[in-house]
Protein backbone atom coordinates (compact mmCIF):
# COMPACT_ATOMS: atom_id res chain seq x y z
CA UNK A 1 0.00 0.00 0.00
CA UNK A 2 1.30 3.44 -0.92
CA UNK A 3 2.04 5.61 2.08
CA UNK A 4 -0.11 8.73 2.16
CA UNK A 5 1.65 11.73 3.65
CA UNK A 6 0.05 14.63 5.56
CA UNK A 7 0.52 16.88 2.52
CA UNK A 8 -1.32 14.36 0.35
CA UNK A 9 -4.24 14.22 2.79
CA UNK A 10 -4.37 18.03 2.82
CA UNK A 11 -4.49 18.11 -0.99
CA UNK A 12 -7.22 15.46 -1.03
CA UNK A 13 -9.30 17.52 1.43
CA UNK A 14 -8.74 20.71 -0.58
CA UNK A 15 -9.80 18.92 -3.77
CA UNK A 16 -12.89 17.53 -2.06
CA UNK A 17 -13.94 20.97 -0.81
CA UNK A 18 -13.38 22.56 -4.22
CA UNK A 19 -15.38 19.81 -5.92
CA UNK A 20 -18.19 20.26 -3.40
CA UNK A 21 -18.28 24.02 -3.95
CA UNK A 22 -18.15 23.54 -7.75
CA UNK A 23 -21.08 21.14 -7.63
CA UNK A 24 -23.19 23.82 -5.95
CA UNK A 25 -23.24 22.92 -2.27
CA UNK A 26 -26.56 23.38 -0.50
CA UNK A 27 -25.97 26.82 0.95
CA UNK A 28 -23.48 29.43 2.05
CA UNK A 29 -21.16 26.89 3.65
CA UNK A 30 -20.06 23.34 2.99
CA UNK A 31 -21.96 20.88 5.16
CA UNK A 32 -21.31 17.25 5.88
CA UNK A 33 -24.32 16.37 3.72
CA UNK A 34 -22.69 18.24 0.82
CA UNK A 35 -19.44 16.33 1.33
CA UNK A 36 -21.38 13.03 1.45
CA UNK A 37 -23.06 13.92 -1.84
CA UNK A 38 -19.74 14.72 -3.52
CA UNK A 39 -17.98 11.59 -2.27
CA UNK A 40 -21.03 9.44 -3.03
CA UNK A 41 -21.14 10.75 -6.61
CA UNK A 42 -17.45 10.00 -7.06
CA UNK A 43 -17.88 6.47 -5.71
CA UNK A 44 -21.16 5.80 -7.50
CA UNK A 45 -22.93 4.92 -4.25
CA UNK A 46 -24.56 6.99 -1.51
CA UNK A 47 -23.04 7.55 1.90
CA UNK A 48 -25.33 7.54 4.90
CA UNK A 49 -24.66 8.17 8.58
CA UNK A 50 -26.61 6.95 11.57
CA UNK A 51 -26.34 7.42 15.31
CA UNK A 52 -26.14 4.19 17.26
CA UNK A 53 -25.52 2.98 20.78
CA UNK A 54 -22.09 1.41 21.16
CA UNK A 55 -22.55 1.21 24.96
CA UNK A 56 -20.27 -1.26 26.68
CA UNK A 57 -17.69 -1.14 23.90
CA UNK A 58 -14.70 1.00 23.08
CA UNK A 59 -16.13 1.71 19.62
CA UNK A 60 -17.14 5.26 18.67
CA UNK A 61 -17.53 4.83 14.91
CA UNK A 62 -17.75 2.20 12.24
CA UNK A 63 -17.84 2.14 8.43
CA UNK A 64 -19.97 -0.55 6.80
CA UNK A 65 -19.82 -1.07 3.05
CA UNK A 66 -23.27 -2.46 2.33
CA UNK A 67 -24.27 -3.65 -1.15
CA UNK A 68 -26.29 -0.47 -1.85
CA UNK A 69 -24.42 2.21 0.15
CA UNK A 70 -21.62 3.07 2.53
CA UNK A 71 -22.96 3.43 6.06
CA UNK A 72 -21.12 5.33 8.78
CA UNK A 73 -22.27 4.58 12.31
CA UNK A 74 -21.33 6.94 15.13
CA UNK A 75 -21.83 6.96 18.90
CA UNK A 76 -25.06 8.71 19.81
CA UNK A 77 -24.19 9.56 23.42
CA UNK A 78 -21.33 11.96 22.79
CA UNK A 79 -21.21 15.65 21.87
CA UNK A 80 -22.23 16.83 18.41
CA UNK A 81 -18.67 18.01 17.81
CA UNK A 82 -17.30 14.56 18.69
CA UNK A 83 -19.94 12.88 16.53
CA UNK A 84 -18.91 15.06 13.60
CA UNK A 85 -15.26 14.14 14.12
CA UNK A 86 -16.14 10.44 14.26
CA UNK A 87 -18.08 10.71 10.99
CA UNK A 88 -15.23 12.62 9.31
CA UNK A 89 -12.74 10.00 10.54
CA UNK A 90 -14.80 7.17 9.03
CA UNK A 91 -15.28 9.22 5.86
CA UNK A 92 -11.49 9.49 5.74
CA UNK A 93 -11.26 5.70 5.51
CA UNK A 94 -13.72 5.81 2.60
CA UNK A 95 -12.07 8.67 0.68
CA UNK A 96 -8.54 7.36 1.26
CA UNK A 97 -9.70 3.94 0.03
CA UNK A 98 -8.59 2.01 3.07
CA UNK A 99 -9.28 -1.69 2.85
CA UNK A 100 -12.22 -3.18 4.62
CA UNK A 101 -12.17 -6.29 6.78
CA UNK A 102 -14.85 -8.94 6.37
CA UNK A 103 -16.90 -9.65 9.50
CA UNK A 104 -15.50 -12.54 11.52
CA UNK A 105 -17.16 -15.90 10.99
CA UNK A 106 -18.51 -15.86 14.55
CA UNK A 107 -20.10 -12.43 14.16
CA UNK A 108 -23.85 -12.89 13.76
CA UNK A 109 -24.75 -9.19 13.86
CA UNK A 110 -24.56 -8.84 10.09
CA UNK A 111 -25.86 -12.26 9.16
CA UNK A 112 -27.89 -12.19 5.97
CA UNK A 113 -26.34 -8.92 4.81
CA UNK A 114 -23.34 -8.85 2.58
CA UNK A 115 -21.15 -6.18 4.01
CA UNK A 116 -17.59 -5.38 4.83
CA UNK A 117 -16.60 -3.24 7.73
CA UNK A 118 -13.77 -0.98 8.73
CA UNK A 119 -12.54 -2.09 12.13
CA UNK A 120 -9.17 -1.22 13.52
CA UNK A 121 -8.01 -1.87 17.05
CA UNK A 122 -4.90 0.29 17.25
CA UNK A 123 -5.17 4.07 16.95
CA UNK A 124 -1.48 4.29 16.03
CA UNK A 125 -1.86 2.17 12.89
CA UNK A 126 -0.93 4.17 9.77
CA UNK A 127 -4.48 3.94 8.39
CA UNK A 128 -5.90 5.33 11.63
CA UNK A 129 -3.40 8.19 11.63
CA UNK A 130 -4.35 8.99 8.03
CA UNK A 131 -8.08 8.94 8.88
CA UNK A 132 -7.48 11.19 11.91
CA UNK A 133 -5.47 13.61 9.78
CA UNK A 134 -8.23 13.61 7.16
CA UNK A 135 -10.88 14.36 9.81
CA UNK A 136 -8.91 17.26 11.28
CA UNK A 137 -7.94 18.80 7.94
CA UNK A 138 -11.40 18.46 6.37
CA UNK A 139 -13.12 19.93 9.45
CA UNK A 140 -10.71 22.87 9.28
CA UNK A 141 -11.38 23.38 5.56
CA UNK A 142 -15.13 23.20 6.09
CA UNK A 143 -14.94 25.77 8.89
CA UNK A 144 -12.91 28.08 6.64
CA UNK A 145 -15.78 27.98 4.13
CA UNK A 146 -18.44 28.68 6.77
CA UNK A 147 -19.67 32.27 7.03
CA UNK A 148 -19.24 33.76 10.47
CA UNK A 149 -21.66 36.09 12.23
CA UNK A 150 -20.58 39.71 12.35
CA UNK A 151 -18.29 40.63 15.23
CA UNK A 152 -21.00 42.85 16.71
CA UNK A 153 -23.45 39.96 17.18
CA UNK A 154 -21.40 37.73 19.43
CA UNK A 155 -18.02 37.67 21.09
CA UNK A 156 -15.36 35.57 19.25
CA UNK A 157 -14.70 33.51 22.39
CA UNK A 158 -18.42 32.77 22.72
CA UNK A 159 -18.57 31.64 19.07
CA UNK A 160 -15.53 29.37 19.58
CA UNK A 161 -17.08 27.80 22.67
CA UNK A 162 -20.41 27.34 20.92
CA UNK A 163 -18.78 25.82 17.83
CA UNK A 164 -16.73 23.46 20.00
CA UNK A 165 -19.76 22.22 21.89
CA UNK A 166 -22.16 22.01 18.96
CA UNK A 167 -19.92 21.28 15.98
CA UNK A 168 -20.85 24.64 14.49
CA UNK A 169 -23.18 25.05 11.53
CA UNK A 170 -21.21 22.55 9.47
CA UNK A 171 -22.66 19.49 11.09
CA UNK A 172 -26.33 20.45 11.39
CA UNK A 173 -27.28 17.43 9.30
CA UNK A 174 -25.26 14.52 10.62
Amino acid sequence: MKSIQHRDVTEICDDLCLATISSGSSGESITLADIFTTVGARRGRPIESRATDFAGTEVFGLWLALPHADLVLYEQSTSVAHQAHIVLHELGHIVLEHRLSPPTSGDRSFEGEQCRLMLRQELLEPLEIQAETFAHVLAQRMRMQSPRPSAGRSHPAARRISDTLTGGRLFDRL
